[in-house]
């Protein structure tokens, strides 16, 4: 029996949302990519799957058919997320219903519920045990790493062969919030654009790949402390 860590990474190319509460509406999102990590008594191992196409519903469900495609032979007890019950599970699940009832899939909504089966937040886990120090009603992952003295690897603009204007205005890290607002959307223009051979596209990959395993493999260390 192991572990599955999950994270989205999404983009908002239509409109972005303003509010709170509108992060928890799918309707200012589509999916880029999804993070996943496995872990049992044999080690860990992680991967990146990425949008393989534009904006259109079927490939959304490709991504979701490639992630139970990578699940698929793995023993999965536990399912883990950061913030999946205000983020990743809600878009995932909301997304399988829209594809079922558009005719793109068949199914795809029971087979994301049943994956979230045994679903554990650490997000609501951080927060039963640090409530007396969380004000709002939650605080950031990099913070709670922080408390549990789990390392979160960096991810920097100055790594990467990318011009300027690509992360302007971002400050020197990668953050999931320069993702939805450009970065993803910028990484399927150019794979839809054809521009898979460019130094833009293959930097802009990499760096999107390292910053999604470093958010999806401390879980495993997180979930173990909490």
């Amino acid at each position: 029996m192991g572990t599955l860590a999950i994270d989205i990474e999404t983009a908002s190319p239509d409109e972005a949302p303003s509010t709170q509460e509108q992060f928890r509406e799918t309707s200012y999102f589509e999916l880029v990519a999804i993070a996943v990590g496995y872990r049992d008594g044999s080690g860990t191992e992680s991967d990146v799957l990425f949008r393989a196409g534009g904006w259109e519903q079927e490939h959304t469900a490709d991504l979701l058919e490639r992630l139970f495609a990578w699940c698929e032979g793995r023993d999965v007890e536990t399912v883990l997320t950061y913030n999946g019950n205000g983020f990743d599970r809600i878009h995932l699940e909301n997304w399988s219903r829209s594809l079922d009832e558009n005719g793109v899939t068949a199914g795809m909504a029971r087979r994301t519920e049943s994956l979230f089966a045994t679903h554990r937040d650490l997000a609501e886990v951080s927060l039963d045990k640090y409530r007396s120090r969380i004000s709002g009603g939650g605080t950031s992952f990099e913070r709670i790493c922080r408390w549990e003295d789990v390392d979160v690897a960096e991810t920097r603009y100055a790594d990467y062969d990318l011009h300027e204007s690509v992360h302007e205005g971002y400050g020197s890290h990668v953050k999931g919030q320069h993702i939805g607002d450009s970065l993803g959307e910028l990484y399927v223009d150019l794979h839809v654009s054809g521009a898979t051979e460019t130094t833009t596209y293959r930097q802009l990959k990499r760096m999107l790949t390292e910053y999604a395993v470093a958010d999806v493999l401390p879980l495993f260390e997180l979930d173990a402390n909490l």
